[in-house]
């Protein structure tokens, strides 16, 4: 039988992991309709900041959840 000592050892060494990031969770598809000029303007910022359009709207979705603490 062990000890009390060892039980909570045990326990304390069955810690959970953290939560895995965004970068790290694997990708599902999210569609939705926006008007052309907002799909257009989504692009033309992509290209200017070397970014993806698809990061761009992750980031813009998980600000927005954030600012309304979500």
């Amino acid at each position: 039988m062990p000890s009390d000592k060892n039980e909570e050892e045990g326990r304390d060494s069955m810690q959970t992991a953290p939560a895995p990031t965004a970068e790290e969770e694997d990708l599902v598809q999210l569609t939705g309709r926006v008007p052309k000029s907002l799909r257009r303007r989504v692009k033309m910022a992509a290209a200017a900041l070397d970014m993806s359009a698809q990061d761009i709207q992750r980031r813009a979705i998980e600000e927005y959840l954030e600012r309304h603490g979500l």
